[in-house]
């Protein structure tokens, strides 16, 4: 401000608003105030730099609240790349950017302006945020920008835009391992995928093809990420991997197998005991066999697995 002159408007002071561009002009003769500096102690936007009244178009047209109708959107700046946030209004002789509480100064802005058919005044401003700018602000609200647009009526904001670093860490909290299941079960192939921003979405690889879980009615993504297969048929044996991405990345887990056996019943020969070859102990075995039409108990070991051939000893007690 100009030494010598008291410079402090305020709005509450002034019954008319049509008057408010007029005096914050008289302010910016008299104090010598940049836009960027009385935007930031005023809840309007006064006239424009100098200059930029001259170049105003003052027809009927412009004498209203200024409308947006491009707005800053909520983005993320993915590794190093720097991301533009734009908005534009009409009626409107200046459009400036507001990022956490600070208006940013004139050259800081790209600025196209141009007067329609109507002779209404549109500008369309856009801003460059990087990753250091936001890395930089420690702010509980995140980093944030919104844009001020002032006409001879007066003066509107835009919608408040954050903006985030987007990141997927690099370890799953879950990997699915190895796991065997019967035919007509259901089974549930576990998966949590790494912290991200925005939250990664899961996939999931058959032998290394996608899996499209909208055209296999029989398995779901749960919401944690897990891939769970009912009523599994013996063709849904193979190698699983999970995946994850968001904008950031793309990872994906350790392979597991799946094992799918035909139906089979467990029986536990409880009647006689075996003793094991060179060892003093005993046990009694349980078996797993593939269903047969003629299946019937027998008593001897030995016969067990000479006519039954399809069973196998899976553990003893």
């Amino acid at each position: 401000m100009r030494s010598g002159v008291r410079c402090s408007v305020r709005r509450e002071n002034m019954p008319h608003s049509w008057i408010i561009p007029f005096v914050a002009l008289l302010g910016f003769i008299l104090c010598g105030d940049t836009l960027a500096e009385t935007a930031e102690t005023l809840d309007f936007l006064p006239f424009p730099e100098e200059g930029a009244e001259n170049a105003y178009s003052f027809s009927e047209a412009n004498m209203r609240l200024p409308v947006f109708y491009v707005e800053p959107e909520d983005t993320f700046i993915v590794k190093n790349s720097a991301i533009t946030l734009t908005c534009s209004a009409a009626p409107a002789s200046q459009l400036l950017f507001k990022c956490n509480g600070n208006v940013l100064k004139d050259k800081q802005h790209t600025t196209l302006e141009n007067i329609d058919n109507d002779g209404v005044q549109h500008v369309t401003v856009s801003i460059e945020v990087s990753r250091n700018d936001v890395e930089e602000y420690f702010g509980l609200d995140g980093y944030w920008c919104e844009c001020l647009a002032w006409s001879l009526a007066g003066s509107t904001k835009s919608r408040r835009a954050t903006i985030n670093v987007a990141y997927l860490r690099k370890s799953f909290k879950r990997e699915p391992f190895p796991t065997e299941a019967e035919v007509d079960s259901t089974v549930e192939l576990q998966c949590l995928p790494p912290a991200g921003n925005p939250l990664p979405e899961v996939f999931w690889l058959k032998d290394g093809d996608l899996i499209d879980v909208a055209r296999e009615p029989s398995l779901i993504i749960s919401s944690e990420g897990s891939l769970i297969i009912s009523q599994v048929r013996l063709s849904d044996a193979g190698n699983f991997t999970c995946g994850a991405q968001n904008i950031a990345r793309r990872l994906i887990s350790e392979t597991a197998e799946l094992i799918v056996f035909g139906k089979s019943r467990l029986l536990r020969i409880t009647h006689d005991s075996f003793a094991l070859k060179n060892t003093s102990s005993r046990f009694t075995p349980i078996f797993r066999c593939f269903d047969l039409e003629d299946f019937s108990m027998t008593s001897s070991i030995t016969s067990l697995f000479d006519l039954y051939r399809p069973c196998f000893l899976l553990r003893g007690q």
